[in-house]
């Protein structure tokens, strides 16, 4: 006859078993350069280049026989700069050992320090990063600001400095802000301010930020214009009007509304997308592998005085 023994596992002194088998690589989301997108470019640009101005006023006057000359075709200049910006990281695949992480690295001693495991994650996550400094700098930009935006003036400081047209004529104050009540009036003001010359542009566009684009759109729908159909991704057309309304994350947080010609705007670079130009390399004198970018970027507005910009009255 067995005898029947009484046995248990004991897995106490053992850690919380924890799934390392995942192959994905997850990050947070990022919004991109969304700007860049829509407004235009000028590239070639190693430090100043000049924008190129033609103005004519010429005069009519009756037909004869014996005409007097009258107008000046009158020639102007406008620069724009860009900033020279890097980024340097450095990682020293050892770090990566004592983890998880260490099922990544090639066999080999000499192998493991070689290869820039994670390489292809790492750079794709810095280059969204970098899009989303870009977009906030384009805006914000402020040479006399701190971080990332000292490097050059962006929209908003350009237009400040110069004679855009009031787009808050009735002096909507801080203390009633832009509402879910008002955002829409606010917007369709705006189109109706523009210059006449600027009203028929093809690319005629409303830029603020996502916060505002949200009031905006539930405005309409408070109003029950649920058949003005959106682009997606906070793009969507004026009801009756020829404006473009989008929403650039580079406009969240500064109730600041702007109305143009989408070419109006001018982001410069040396070259078509330099900003994800990635370089990596390994040093065999410190056995560190290094990631860098470098690109150059600035902005300028061709004319001013063909904006419409909205600024809440203190």
């Amino acid at each position: 006859m067995k005898k029947k023994v009484d046995m248990d596992l004991v897995v106490s002194a053992l850690p919380a078993y924890v799934n390392q088998e995942s192959e994905e690589i997850l990050s947070a989301a990022n919004y991109g350069f969304k700007t860049g997108s829509i407004v235009s470019w000028q590239y070639g640009i190693k430090l100043t280049d000049a924008l190129h101005y033609l103005e004519t006023d010429p005069t009519r006057q009756a037909g004869a026989c014996s005409l007097s000359a009258d107008g000046d075709a009158t020639f102007t200049q406008k620069t724009i700069t860009v900033a020279n910006l890097a980024y340097k990281m450095q990682f020293c695949m050892q770090d990566l050992i004592p983890k998880w992480t260490q099922r990544r690295l090639p066999a080999g001693s000499n192998a493991e320090d070689e290869v820039f495991t994670f390489g292809e994650q790492i750079t794709a996550n810095v280059l969204e990063k970098i899009e989303q400094d870009n977009e906030l700098t384009v805006w914000q930009g402020d040479t006399a600001g701190a971080g990332i935006f000292v490097f050059f003036d962006g929209f908003i400081k350009l237009i400040d400095a110069g004679a855009a047209v009031n787009g808050n004529p009735s002096g909507i104050t801080v203390a009633t802000g832009i509402t879910v009540s008002n955002a829409f009036g606010i917007a369709r003001a705006m189109a109706d301010l523009a210059p006449v010359a600027v009203k028929s542009k093809s690319d005629l566009t409303l830029f603020m930020g996502t916060d505002t684009y949200d009031l905006y759109a539930n405005n309409l729908m408070d109003l029950n214009l649920f058949h003005h159909v959106s682009e997606g991704n906070y793009d969507s057309k004026m009801p009756l009007k020829n404006v473009r309304v989008v929403g650039v994350p580079g406009l969240d947080g500064t109730d600041r509304l702007f109305l143009g010609s989408a070419a109006n705007f001018v982001i410069g670079s040396d070259m078509d997308n330099e900003y994800e130009q990635a370089k990596s390399w390994f040093d065999e004198s410190t056995d560190l592998t290094y990631l860098q970018i470098k690109y150059k970027l600035g902005t300028q507005v061709k004319f001013i005085g063909e904006v419409v910009e909205f600024t809440l009255v203190p």
